[in-house]
């Protein structure tokens, strides 16, 4: 019997599936490996929600096999499978652990806040090894005590619960909760059905009325929700996934509410304007461009906007001139969406439902690497630094910071600090766009967390074109190459 550090999945329990026999032939391997003999695995069988291999092996009688495994398990190893050195390979541990929770099946709108109880029941104690835990899995990652985080667990007198302060949509999915310890297991799945909230929109918007003139102001449900829309202004109306209001007469500005209940549960609340303009104001003729964009009828020095295409998110901006012409259309702020995917990640990490940061620095490095092909928008740009500065703050509650992701950071810097986004970063200094100091200060924060957290390193120096950083136990310094 083997404890493998492996992570565990519930198709070791079928001895059906690929998961079930590729783990059976490593095995295999490895136990050849170990006792350097031809060797048979039979009954082989893995304790649910714990990765213990339980199997009998045929081997020559003339070796000294129970040896030679303990020697390798001591080694931490079974061969090339990592193990639990501790874990005496030979014991015959009995005993049984059953789970209570109160649903395995939950039903719940996003933005509420959840609790879910487990608690196990040991019996046959007298047998069972020590060290039993009870531990929660979210999308197969463990979920830990950190309180701060939007999802936790807690224990308390009635259990193990999983809390979480808001669920969102991204939630749906099954939650585990495991009790057990180094041979006895049991795992109960729950499914969460996270029900989304109703979302509307306000149709025309902008909203501009003439004087004189009259207009209808719609608002409709734009998800797959049904409820009871409202709007309000001036005047007010409600209806089942969509209702309007008409204005006349209007001589001001007004401003115009709108959201939709379903089940007693609010959702999110959309606001337009509503533009009083002179009689004969010159507009902008509505139409549709070559990129199939829709643009409003927009008064005369107005800006009108419109969503992103394709693989992007974010709005498209276009002036309406005095002369009533279209300028160009302004796209340097839309998004690419694997940005948006890093950001997701980091917030997943915030969340306590992802590992570390490695993979999310492996994105950001490559998606804003130097070559020619590459091309970010000011608008990848600005979210490239809101990532760099999540991950600061994320490897600040970390002991160790590995060099290789310390580099990755630095160079994902690098490749958006280059020289081609020179007109990136002036533009965003026309805006007044804060994206350069908090770059800066993410940088400095970043330096004088990471310097005493090298693994293995008193000394660390790291260079890249545009940037270079020297840490040398608490002395830290960053320089540009170029200049020295």
């Amino acid at each position: 019997m083997l404890q493998l550090q492996l992570p565990w999945i519930t198709a070791y329990l079928s001895n059906t599936s690929s998961e079930y026999r590729s783990l059976k032939d490593k095995l295999t391997g490895n136990a050849i490996e170990v006792l350097k003999d031809k060797v048979v695995i039979t009954n082989l069988s893995f304790k649910p929600g714990s990765v213990v291999a339980d199997f009998s092996l045929r081997m020559r009688s003339s070796i000294d096999g129970e040896k030679l495994i303990k020697d390798s398990v001591t080694s931490g190893s079974f061969g090339q499978i990592p193990v639990n050195k501790t874990f005496d390979p030979f014991s015959n541990i009995t005993g049984s652990i059953s789970l209570n929770i109160q649903n395995q099946r939950i039903s719940i709108y996003e933005n509420s806040t959840l609790s879910i109880k487990c608690k196990g029941q040991i019996s046959n104690t007298q047998t069972l090894s020590a060290g039993n835990a009870l531990i929660w899995t979210l999308k197969g990652f463990e979920i830990n005590s950190k309180s701060e985080s939007r999802i936790y667990t807690a224990q308390e007198p009635e259990g193990n619960i999983l809390k979480f302060k808001t669920v969102k949509l991204s939630d749906k999915g099954t939650a585990r909760c495991f009790f057990g310890g180094a041979v006895r297991a049991n795992t109960l799945e729950i499914t969460i059905e996270v029900k989304p909230l109703p979302r509307v929109e306000i149709s025309p918007n902008p909203v501009y009325v003439e004087e004189g003139k009259k207009v209808d102001v719609s608002c409709s449900i734009t998800n797959n929700v049904n409820g009871m829309v409202y709007i309000n202004s001036t005047k007010a109306a409600k209806g089942t996934n969509t209702t309007k209001i008409t204005f006349d007469r209007i001589t001001k500005d007004q401003s115009i509410i709108c959201y939709a209940v379903t089940d007693k549960q609010k959702g999110p609340t959309k606001k337009a304007v509503l533009e009083f303009i002179a009689k004969d104001t010159k507009m902008c003729d509505s139409f549709t461009d070559d990129d199939g964009n829709k643009w409003p009828e927009t008064a005369s020095g107005k800006t009108a906007e419109v969503p992103c295409q394709g693989d992007f998110t974010g709005m498209i901006s276009r002036y309406c001139a005095e002369d009533e012409k279209w300028g160009n259309p302004n796209d340097e702020l839309c998004v690419r969406r694997v940005f948006i995917d890093i950001i997701n990640n980091l917030v997943d990490i915030e969340d306590n439902i992802h590992t570390g940061t490695a993979e999310v620095l492996d994105m950001l490095v490559n998606v804003t690497e130097d070559t020619a092909n590459t091309t970010l928008s000011t608008g990848d740009v600005i979210t490239g630094v809101s990532a760099l500065d999540k991950i600061a703050a994320i490897q600040e509650d970390v002991k160790v910071v590995e060099e290789d992701q310390i580099k990755q950071f630095f160079e994902a810097v690098d490749n958006i600090l280059a020289p081609k986004r020179k007109q990136n970063w002036e533009t965003m200094n026309k805006k007044k766009e804060t994206s350069a100091t908090s770059l800066l200060k993410t940088l400095e924060n970043y330096g004088e967390n990471v310097a005493t957290k090298i693994e293995n390193a008193t000394e660390a120096t790291i260079m890249t074109e545009n940037l270079g950083m020297t840490s040398l136990l608490s002395f830290k310094d960053f320089f540009l190459p170029h200049l020295n």
